[in-house]
């Protein structure tokens, strides 16, 4: 029986090396994906992805930039329509206070709770600011940008002025006494929540 020298082997193992690695260069692969199957012209890891793929991928692209600027959009949508409820539904001008106590008067806000009692405009700055006066009392609030973000809480007695965007803030005596915020939107929402449980009480 012949056999094979060391340098012989080296040879075929060497052939058979180069041989095994065309074979998996040249050979397209699927991969089975959440957005369906992807194909490449060789192996995943030593191809490119195929014209057909290349496009897929560019629609998911573009599906999850449109799902992501929805999901962004939506705290400002929300407000907007809001606002819009607030006025159209309810009648109320700018800056002037609702009372919410029934399922009617929650119309277009998304986020109330179904048995607190409200009062809370929603104010356009885009005329110059406005001053929310607190009363004492059982009240807790907050006043909210465009984008559903708390600016400052409302929950001591005092005066509150509100700045829009651009505008400069009131100074020497008209400024004094008030908190200063100033907002990043034009418009916002005062929201102030009746905590008494005695109806009559909450009245006042």
């Amino acid at each position: 029986m012949k056999t094979l020298n060391k340098k012989q082997l080296r040879r075929i193992l060497l052939a058979a090396m180069i041989s095994a690695v065309c074979a998996v260069s040249v050979q397209a692969e699927t991969l089975d994906t959440r957005i369906g199957k992807l194909e490449f012209t060789h192996d995943f890891a030593n191809g490119y992805p195929t014209d057909a793929t290349v496009n897929k991928l560019f629609d998911e692209m573009d599906f999850q930039r449109a799902v992501q600027a929805y999901i962004w959009a939506i705290p400002a949508v929300s407000m907007s329509q809001w606002q819009h409820e607030h006025m159209a539904t309810l009648g109320a001008e700018n800056g002037q206070i609702v009372f919410i106590e029934s399922y009617d008067d929650r119309a277009g806000g998304l986020t109330y709770n179904s048995t607190t009692p409200y009062v809370l405009p929603f104010i356009d700055l885009a005329d110059g600011p406005w001053v929310a006066v607190m009363p004492e009392g059982e009240v807790r609030g907050a006043a909210h940008d465009m984008w559903q973000l708390s600016m400052t809480t409302l929950t001591e007695p005092g005066k509150y002025m509100f700045v829009g965007p651009g505008q400069e803030v009131p100074e020497g005596e008209e400024a004094e006494g008030y908190k200063i915020t100033k907002s990043p939107t034009n418009s916002l929402l005062l929201g102030i929540r009746l905590m008494s449980t005695d109806r009559d009480e909450r009245m006042k």
